[in-house]
């Protein structure tokens, strides 16, 4: 798989100056009236190039002005790579003046942990007295840190002082270093020769590329790119003049031969120091080619292709009629990708590209949806001729319908529904909340639903002519108000003397309740709702309550008849409107909260009703009279409420049956309060202790 990426790989590098493509040429922004040449890419889309233009930071270098033409030596620059492949803040590359290199003859290693750099043999020595451009260049390597400080400075072992080494390029996989030399037994100035980069970091000497792309002329500026394909630049070549560019792919583990590259890259004007980058298949290459901006210029290029472009145009037609259709909904479809939708009467007509697969689909309301496949061909500018037949077809509505409990918001099980068309009953059928009806368009339909127990309901429907709707409702059938009758009498279980004024409580929940008082003739009616749980409690004076629970039933205005008996309580006393234990007044000694023996029988009497009714509870209230002060009268009543208490629990009374405490002089029976005169028994009222029944 990989080895077919490579392929497909190098088949666009091998069509980026194919007759298919036009190249797109840009003098880019930081050109100026000075010098900027040379390309190199860096991580993260940035570059750095090389100009002798002055920038508003260049004050220390205002003096090294070139005396022949006052131009800066030329520095070093970094920027990022724009649009269009514009360089972009810019800003000098390093504070040092790299006077050392000689122009932009430098390169990285992969890694950017080495640089190889062409210098002027100035290096470790004293300047000799011929001239700069008649000196020697040397190539050397120099180790170089994340802030691109040199170190480790040093020559290669193949350079001499009778020839130059200049114009370095690592290729991509670090193996190899590409070179340009005039050294002896070339072909004649300068030739491209190719290095061995050792694991050991030595190198093997140049290797000469040999006459397929080496002449009697000059081959400078090489550049490898990421298939190892050869650029560089020569006047011995057959090109447009001066010095051109030129590509060799290395195919069999070998160069092939040479192929110029197009205009407008090369001109009959010099170009050079051309680099790529193969994922984009842009790049920059420099020219001194006029009209410019300066003496020479950096230059981006791109490829921009001819798009080649045909016509599909076509008819759209009833399957049935031959007749030509208006209103079409048409779509066109690349890939399966869509592309493109019209709108359209009687035909359509869509541009689209070459060697490409496309599907038309024709869509119409009422109609079979219609569609096509193409595939274009290679040819530009030609009209493929189409007809689309739509099919018409029945046209069918469907209706969806819920039926709810209008009071619940439940769906209802069990519904009868009925379809009317045109008030003829068309079907019925047994549904359990939610159906579905098939509906002609352009029809009235009505739809009834009954069920048991709830008000009828019926919803009308007109249906349209567009074809396969599908129609959502609703309808809510109100239950009937379902009611039962209790009715009743009260009576004296011994006697079976009826009793008036008793009370009966209906309970559906706890904390909901509500009460009647029977008439003069002990009887009663009172209505029940349906399918509900009743708890009924029946209280009369002196009688033992009775309690029983019922559920009513589903059905409508049923009657129900009760009989209550009630016994008779000897254990039992209503004061004050209040249920309480019947007892003999609770005595204590003078000052204490004691149990005495008189008083133990009455608690045990006490005891005795609370294990006969497993269900009551008792609150105790222990009253003092007026006598004595009033906190002293509350705190002995508490504790006397506390003693009584705990007896009764010694008993094996629940605590939880139990509860109480003292309430001193707070809630006197008679006027016997403080300063007021009376007698021992009107005090002695006040002295009680109360058992009230709290819950049965």
């Amino acid at each position: 798989m990989k080895h077919f990426f490579n392929l497909l790989f190098l088949f666009f590098i091998h069509t980026l100056f194919s007759q298919q493509q036009e190249i797109e040429v840009t003098n880019i922004s930081i050109n100026s009236k000075y010098a900027e040449l040379g390309v190199i890419y860096l991580p993260n889309n940035k570059v750095i190039f090389t100009s002798s233009q002055k920038i508003e930071t260049d004050r220390p270098f205002s003096k090294n002005r070139r005396r022949h033409n006052r131009e800066l030596y030329l520095e070093l620059f970094k920027g990022t790579i724009g649009e269009n492949g514009d360089i972009i803040n810019i800003s000098r590359f390093t504070k040092d003046v790299f006077n050392k290199f000689f122009e932009a003859d430098f390169c990285f290693t992969p890694d950017f942990k080495k640089i190889y750099f062409t210098w002027n043999n100035f290096f470790n020595s004293q300047p000799k007295k011929s001239k700069p451009e008649e000196m020697p260049l040397y190539l050397f390597s120099a180790s170089v840190d994340e802030n691109f400080k040199l170190t480790n400075i040093a020559p290669l072992s193949f350079n001499g002082s009778n020839y130059s080494v200049k114009s370095p390029v690592v290729s991509k996989d670090g193996k190899f270093l590409y070179l340009s030399s005039n050294m002896p037994n070339g072909y004649g100035g300068y030739d491209i020769y190719v290095v061995s980069i050792f694991e050991n970091g030595t190198h093997s000497w140049p290797k000469n590329l040999g006459p397929k792309i080496n002449t009697s002329k000059d081959e400078m500026y090489p550049y490898i790119d990421t298939n190892n394909t050869l650029y560089f630049s020569s006047s011995g070549h057959k090109g447009k003049g001066n010095l051109d560019i030129f590509k060799s792919e290395f195919k069999n583990n070998q160069f092939s031969d040479v192929q110029g590259l197009p205009a407008p890259i090369n001109s009959k004007f010099n170009d050079f120091y051309f680099v790529i980058d193969n994922t984009t298949n842009t790049g920059y290459f420099t020219s001194d080619r006029q009209p410019g901006k300066g003496n020479v210029d950096i230059y981006a290029f791109k490829n921009k292709e001819i798009v080649c472009k045909q016509l599909i145009t076509g008819k759209i037609l009833n399957n049935e009629s031959k007749k030509t259709l208006n209103n079409v909904h048409i779509s066109l479809y690349q890939d399966n990708v869509l592309k493109e939708t019209q709108t359209v009467s009687n035909s359509f007509e869509f541009e689209v590209n070459c060697n490409k697969s496309y599907k038309i689909v024709a869509e119409k309301e009422n109609f079979i949806l219609a569609e096509i496949d193409i595939n274009t061909s290679d040819a530009d500018k030609i009209n493929i001729t189409e007809i689309l037949e739509l099919t018409p077809i029945k046209c069918d509505q469907f209706i969806d319908l819920e039926i709810f409990n209008g009071e619940s918001e439940q769906l209802l099980n069990n519904t009868t529904i009925s379809l009317y068309q045109n008030n003829i009953l068309k079907e019925t059928k047994l549904i359990n909340g939610v159906f579905k009806f098939k509906l002609k368009c352009n029809e009235t339909y009505k739809i009834v639903a009954e069920k048991e127990n709830f008000k009828p309901a019926e919803i009308i429907i007109d249906t349209d002519n567009t074809n396969d709707t599908l129609i959502s409702k609703t309808l809510n059938l109100e239950p009937l108000k379902c009611n039962q009758l209790i009715t009743g009498i009260v009576l004296d279980k011994n006697t079976n003397k009826p009793l008036p004024n008793s009370i009966i409580t209906f309970y559906k929940t706890e904390t909901s309740a509500d009460s009647i008082q029977v008439n003069s003739e002990a009887t009663f009616k009172y209505s029940l709702k349906c399918k509900t749980n009743y708890k009924i409690t029946v209280s009369h004076e002196n009688y033992i309550n009775s309690s029983f629970q019922l559920r009513t039933s589903e059905k409508h205005n049923l009657e129900l008849t009760k009989k209550i008996l009630l016994d008779p309580s000897l254990e039992f006393v209503t004061i004050r409107k209040v249920k309480m234990i019947k007892t003999n007044p609770i005595y204590f000694d003078l000052d204490q909260a004691k149990i005495r023996p008189d008083a133990a029988k009455e608690l045990d009497k006490v005891v005795a009703i609370l294990l006969k009714y497993p269900t009551i509870k008792l609150k105790i209230k222990s009253h003092t009279d007026s006598r004595a002060p009033d906190n002293y009268n509350m705190i002995l009543s508490n504790k006397r409420a506390t003693s009584t208490i705990n007896y009764i629990i010694s008993k094996g009374i629940n605590p939880e049956r139990i509860t109480g405490r003292g309430y001193g002089e707070t809630e006197l029976v008679n006027k016997c309060s403080n300063g007021v005169k009376c007698t021992n028994t009107e005090h002695q009222l006040n002295r009680r202790t109360e058992f009230i029944v709290v819950d049965e």
